[in-house]
């Protein structure tokens, strides 16, 4: 936190015991909103949340409904920050509600577009495209009506806050078609917002509209429009004073310029921006990523230079660096060319097929982290085909084709089919932690799909393996031990086992027996396991605001 911040935040906690002392609840509640808006600003959503709830519950026990209602609202935008969108949607249409019940107008506007920003967090990572498509809509819808309820307000306020909501509402707009790949119409949205923000002055959004518009032109490979954005984002930043701001955009700016081959500028910005500084530790060990991973990219870039024509051996391991190099910093598209032509190269070389494995899973990782998930479970099963009875790995190999799967939102046949495959590999290989593991993980599988009765029968395989072989709960499986550690007992539970149960209802029996159950569940919308970060600077966070 920044020293200023630091010292900020002493400060009200001094306030808040003052007032607590003169029993002055209205200025708790009100300083526990400074504070939770302040921790915010540095991701600290959980500490901020708290903040929040206090804030609501005072403002409960005094009968203040504007003042729960903003409450709400915050709390929602700190499930939100936490990833937790279900929750936050519940807050923030209470806080619609709450608005509504009393007239408010403002809040009401305020309300709708938090839950259309909620919304268009959701697309960002929901599983499968109907949910997608889903979400992307309600944004829209969201987002509308608060333009109407924006329009209403016109004769009700400040002429620059009625505009001030309105560029934010077009920057939303253009997020939301921006989101769908609709460059045209996200533009003409974005472009609205501009205006409105230069004419009246609006540096803060201003500032949030270019930049948004840069990131959208560089996605879509047009990266001259992509840096004159930047820059004008960066003319932005500057008016504002803020170092974070500028920060960004340099980051930004390094990202498209290693696109373009421009090694020199990248790392120059790179450099510009850490002397800048973060908000938090985690962007500037994100800063300091990137520069290595330009570096790295500088380096194969020179080495390939200096190859012949026909030096395919050596050309084979620069590949792999610049393709790890790009997709370290993001940029999966070029990534995967790189890969490719390495994977070209091991085949001319006439390479075996376990010197093809690595470059499988680089290829699969790859698409799967651009959202290609069929490209993905295509390279994972031809990597599998290379490997020849080592059931362990195969299994891992099983367990990634399942968490595509997944996130590709496939029904839950598709899924638990490919745990069982998973969990005959660990079976074979006599590796019983690796069975576990397999377990647990379509144990959580089979709650998200609400499969009652399955999940039931895998809990009991679960405890019984766990009890026989003395594997703790919270034993977790280090790579060391799928390597190793094994069970020498051959009688371990079968596949088949897996799908039985007393009444001998099999998985391929779900959709006579547990209609109810299946209802609703074909399209699974979250995942268990952490998605992997992402290294280019999220537009959504940059420009969503109320």
């Amino acid at each position: 936190m920044d020293i200023l911040d630091e010292k900020e935040l002493e400060k009200l906690k001094r306030e808040r015991k003052k007032a607590e002392k003169k029993d002055n609840l209205k200025e708790v509640a009100q300083i526990c909103n400074c504070i939770g808006e302040l921790l915010v600003k540095y991701g600290r959503f959980h500490e901020a949340k708290e903040e929040h709830e206090k804030e609501l519950a005072i403002s409960e026990a005094l009968e203040d409904t504007i003042g729960s209602a903003v409450a709400c609202r915050k709390i929602g935008e700190c499930y939100c920050g936490m990833d937790q969108y279900d929750k936050a949607l519940q807050f923030q249409q209470r806080h619609l509600e709450l608005s509504r019940s009393c007239g408010n107008l403002l809040e009401e506007q305020r309300a709708l577009a938090t839950i259309g920003r909620t919304y268009l967090f959701q697309c960002d990572s929901a599983r499968g495209k109907q949910n997608i498509v889903k979400a992307s809509k309600q944004a829209e819808e969201a987002f509308c009506k608060s333009l109407t309820a924006c329009e209403n307000l016109k004769q009700e306020v400040k002429n620059v806050e009625y505009m001030e909501m309105k560029a934010r509402l077009y920057l939303n707009l253009g997020l939301v078609f921006d989101g769908r790949g609709d460059t045209r119409q996200c533009a003409e949205y974005m472009k609205k917002a501009i205006t409105i923000s230069e004419q009246h002055h609006l540096y803060s959004d201003l500032y949030r509209c270019q930049y948004s518009l840069a990131t959208m032109y560089q996605r879509n490979n047009n990266f001259s429009q992509a840096l004159r954005f930047l820059e004008s984002a960066l003319k932005s930043a500057l008016k504002l004073k803020d170092k974070y701001l500028e920060s960004d955009v340099y980051v930004q700016k390094a990202l498209v310029c290693i696109q373009v081959g421009d090694i020199p500028t990248s790392k120059h910005s790179l450099k510009k921006a850490h002397k800048l500084g973060s908000p938090t530790p985690e962007e500037t060990e994100r800063i300091v990523k990137y520069f290595k991973a330009v570096g790295k990219i500088e380096e194969a870039t020179t080495s390939l230079e200096g190859l012949p024509p026909d030096g395919n051996a050596s050309k084979i391991k620069i590949y792999e660096q610049l393709g790890d190099g790009a997709a370290e910093i993001g940029n999966f598209k070029q990534a995967l060319e790189f890969y490719h032509k390495m994977l070209d190269c091991s085949i001319d070389e006439q390479s075996p097929g376990k010197d093809l494995i690595p470059i499988y899973i680089s290829l699969a990782q790859t698409y799967a982290d651009n959202k290609q998930y069929g490209k993905a479970v295509e390279y994972y099963n031809k990597e599998k085909e290379c490997r020849v009875e080592d059931y362990g790995q195969i299994c891992r190999t099983w367990l990634n084709i399942a968490e595509c799967q997944e996130l590709d939102g496939k029904s839950y046949d598709d899924v638990s089919m490919c745990y069982m495959k998973a969990f005959e590999c660990a079976r074979k290989a006599n590796h019983y932690k690796l069975q576990v593991h397999v377990l647990k993980s379509l144990v959580e599988v089979q709650k998200y799909y609400k499969q009652k009765t399955h999940l039931k029968q895998t809990e009991r395989k679960l405890d019984n393996i766990k009890t026989k072989y003395d594997v703790g709960s919270d034993e977790e499986l280090s790579e060391e031990e799928r390597d190793s550690q094994r069970s020498d007992d051959v009688d371990n539970l079968s596949i088949s086992e897996l799908s039985e149960s007393e009444d001998n209802l099999s998985i391929s029996e779900l959709s006579e027996s547990e209609e109810s159950e299946e209802e609703g569940s074909k399209v699974k919308t979250g995942s268990r396991r952490a998605t992997k970060a992402k290294a280019t600077v999220s537009v959504i966070s940059s420009g969503i605001f109320n």
